[in-house]
């Protein structure tokens, strides 16, 4: 296990003992983020400090260092054999064969058309007379890339001007814009985390792609990938939404308000709340047997059992703690009674 946070390394934990077994060190700003890539046995952390480290998963080594990030390195995502990095006002796209930087995206020269409801700005809509050219910013200048993911033919950025800019993943180009509410102050509500997940049709039994948004009003809202539609609005954080991860047959989703939510994504119904942290939850992964980790600002990780489902489920529990070494100054980072809420539909929130 890798955890990572404001002490400027990558700590390793033995899994079985949850012994800590060592160090990556090198990085001179906070780790924000992480991505393994298994195909290549390498790791690749993000940092504060305006460089993307490359680690050798074998001898635990820096193989390479990546610079040149403005305003530091935010978030990863790995495309094929390219690593796109999310930073302020930019994305950077690297090969991860020669390592060099093959594209500095900092804005979208598409004329992206407005549908009349305001879901969505998109290129390809019509050009009928109900649909007006939008007069969005076109440049992510000024604005953080907190969130990226892929799905085959797109990528995705959590674009902290409260829209989630889609790309054409072979030619980078922006097809369209996913719009999230506007705040009660006429201010977009900013989006961080993003994952994409396949689910069953109910209907046709057919896989479908979903893609799970954290926006910061504390709503987990889903996109359908074939109809670019807002299905769900899933809300049980009081506070922005940090991290979503698939665990199993669940999606969790963590928050500023110290809990991690567990849904069912065939349902879309929550199944259980984990509340036992004392500082915004930033982080959530699976373990190879099924259990749930999560980190938090209090800097310490929490392992939490496998969810049953049964009547005696509580909604609430205890998980194993691992304390990090600089107690609730120590932010650590992982580098992913049932309760039937009502879901507010996409008409109902005005979105």
């Amino acid at each position: 296990l890798y955890s990572a946070g404001s002490d400027d390394s990558v700590t390793m934990y033995n899994t079985h003992s949850w012994d800590k077994i060592g160090e990556l060190k090198g990085h001179k700003g906070w780790v924000n983020a992480m991505a393994v890539d298994e195909a290549r046995n390498l790791m690749y952390t993000a940092s504060e400090d305006k460089s993307v480290k490359v680690w050798d998963l074998t001898t635990h080594e820096c193989i390479k260092t990546l610079k040149g990030h403005q305003d530091g390195a935010i978030s990863l995502e790995i495309v094929d054999s390219r690593l796109v990095v999310g930073c302020t006002g930019t994305m950077m796209v690297w090969d991860t064969n020669s390592w060099k930087l093959l594209h500095k995206l900092s804005n979208h020269t598409q004329v992206l058309r407005a549908m009349s409801d305001g879901k969505q700005l998109s290129k390809n809509l019509g050009l009928d007379p109900r649909i007006a050219i939008a007069r969005e910013a076109s440049k992510l200048f000024g604005h953080k890339v907190g969130g990226l993911a892929a799905s085959k033919h797109h990528l995705f950025s959590a674009v902290d001007e409260g829209s989630i800019w889609v790309w054409e993943k072979r030619h980078l180009d922006v097809e369209r814009k996913l719009l999230g509410p506007i705040g009660f102050s006429a201010e977009a509500v900013w989006v961080r985390s993003l994952e994409v997940i396949s689910v069953e049709n109910p209907t046709t039994g057919k896989p479908c792609l979903k893609l799970l948004s954290g926006w910061a009003d504390g709503a987990l809202r889903v996109y359908d990938l074939a109809t670019w539609t807002l299905e769900h609005t899933l809300t049980a954080h009081s506070g922005p939404i940090l991290a979503i991860a698939i665990v199993g047959d669940s999606v969790i989703s963590t928050g500023a308000d110290m809990t991690a939510a567990e849904w069912d994504p065939v349902t879309w119904t929550l199944r259980r709340v984990l509340r036992n942290h004392d500082g915004a939850v930033c982080a959530v992964r699976s373990l190879p047997d099924g259990r749930v980790l999560t980190a938090s600002l209090d800097g310490k990780l929490k392992v939490w059992k496998k969810f049953i489902d049964s009547p005696g489920n509580a909604a609430e529990g205890t998980g194993r703690v691992l304390m990090g070494k600089g107690g609730k100054k120590d932010a650590s980072e992982t580098a992913r009674v049932r309760n039937r809420r009502r879901l507010k539909s996409p008409k109902e929130e005005g979105s």
